[in-house]
């Protein structure tokens, strides 16, 4: 019960996360598509140590177990919201597809 608390506790923190790490480093790098998908990956590498390191705090017995599910989906947040955000701001702009 104890790991269930302390994984929903990290899942919905770490959603925040995510999101602040992406929108930060796109804001001092720059606004392009290998800044998202980098972002991308350091906000989900950025979750899992937060993940690991609440678990090994609680005395989770399969830490492994117990996060993997919450990173691979976290990843995928990550990625949607970066192409997600990412297309949005270049129609918001009038850019075509292939300009920058």
């Amino acid at each position: 019960m104890r790991a269930f608390a302390v994984q929903g506790f990290s899942s919905a923190t770490t959603t925040l996360l995510i999101g602040g790490v992406i929108e930060r480093l796109r804001v001092r790098l720059g606004d392009t598509l290998q800044v998202r998908i980098a972002a991308s990956v350091l906000a989900t590498a950025a979750a899992a140590v937060f993940h690991v390191c609440l678990h090994l705090a609680a005395g989770t017995p399969e830490i492994v177990r117990t996060v993997v599910p919450s990173v691979g989906v976290g990843f995928l947040f990550a990625v949607t919201y970066t192409v997600w955000t990412f297309d949005e701001a270049r129609s918001s702009s009038g850019a075509r597809p292939g300009t920058p």
